[in-house]
């Protein structure tokens, strides 16, 4: 479906002209869409492992926090959201 694409892109982006330092994770035997779940209590086993993990790695690319984002929660441990202001937000 979109395997080649991504591939490709990934290669592109880690070429000598480009070089750019990537993480990609392909998940083996699974069609595109794997994450979105019918029933949404029902997740798909391991989505939200591979969400934080995604997650972390944008927190460690573009910093935990920014002047433009809201921290919800007390304390250090906060989550952190780049939500734009007057939107819904869900947090676990």
């Amino acid at each position: 479906m979109l395997l080649d694409e991504g591939q490709a892109f990934r290669d592109r982006l880690t070429s000598p002209e480009i070089g750019k330092n990537v993480v990609y994770n392909m998940i083996e035997g699974v069609p595109h869409g794997w994450d979105k779940a019918p029933n949404p209590w029902k997740p798909t086993p391991g989505v939200r492992e591979h969400y934080l993990r995604a997650c972390k790695e944008l927190r460690r690319v573009f910093g935990e926090t920014g002047a433009n984002e809201t921290v919800v929660g007390e304390g250090p441990a906060a989550p952190v959201s780049a939500a734009p202001r007057g939107s819904v937000q869900v947090v676990n």
